[in-house]
């Protein structure tokens, strides 16, 4: 249950006496797959001294319905469970809610700290950006039943240079704002198409890696 699994073009395992030194290096069209955690790169390394994993060149990772990138990104594992994860610059959290809308997390630097399989919270240093869709559930009758529906009811919009995003299941919960925060809601009427999406944003969920992909890859 506890397994990565790991495929590249190339693959090198450096073995030492000397635990600083024992290292795995990954090479071009890396993928990654393990039950909470699933990743893309164009390199890896993973450092058995610190039990960390560095990834490389276009990083992305998926936990859960979460989409993570950055120009680098480092995940830390304490016994065999992610524990945190690093972003650095221009770093992303992104998922979807049941409507589709993308909510989003940017931010200079980004920690993301968890608890068992799902995201805790994460902490974001500098040009702190976030944008999440409000839902409201309403009852919809339709001939002799009713039907429970979910419609926008407006998005927040933050800037803030460092902040708190709180999880719970997985999904935003609360944020805390700190250092001259700027919060507006529009509602669904007022809304326009570019400001739905944070600058720099990528949606990647068709490079997402399945164990199939990894472990039955082609040479």
């Amino acid at each position: 249950q506890d397994t990565i699994l790991i495929s590249a073009d190339t693959l090198v395992s450096i073995d030492s006496p000397d635990q600083k030194k024992k290292r795995l290096l990954a090479y071009r069209d890396v993928r990654i797959f393990k039950n909470d955690l699933q990743g893309k790169a164009d390199s890896l390394v993973y450092q058995a001294s610190d039990s960390t994993i560095y990834f490389y060149g276009n990083p992305v990772l998926w936990t859960e319905g979460n989409q993570m990138t950055a120009d680098s990104i480092s995940v830390l594992l304490v016994r065999k469970k992610i524990n945190k994860i690093y972003m650095v610059s221009t770093a992303f959290v992104s998922s979807t809610d049941s409507l589709k809308n993308f909510n989003q997390i940017k931010g200079r630097k980004m920690t993301a700290y968890f608890d068992e399989k799902n995201i805790h919270h994460v902490n974001v240093e500098g040009n702190g950006e976030s944008i999440y869709f409000a839902l409201q559930q309403i009852k919809e009758k339709a001939n002799d039943s009713t039907r429970t529906i979910s419609i926008v009811s407006g998005m927040n919009k933050i800037i803030c240079s460092n902040m708190r995003i709180n999880f719970k299941a997985g999904k935003i919960n609360n944020i805390s704002f700190y250092v001259k925060p700027d919060a507006s809601f529009i509602p669904p009427h007022e809304l326009r198409k570019e400001e739905i999406l944070l600058k720099g944003f990528s949606w990647r969920a068709v490079d997402r890696p399945t164990r199939g992909t990894v472990v039955q890859r082609q040479p």
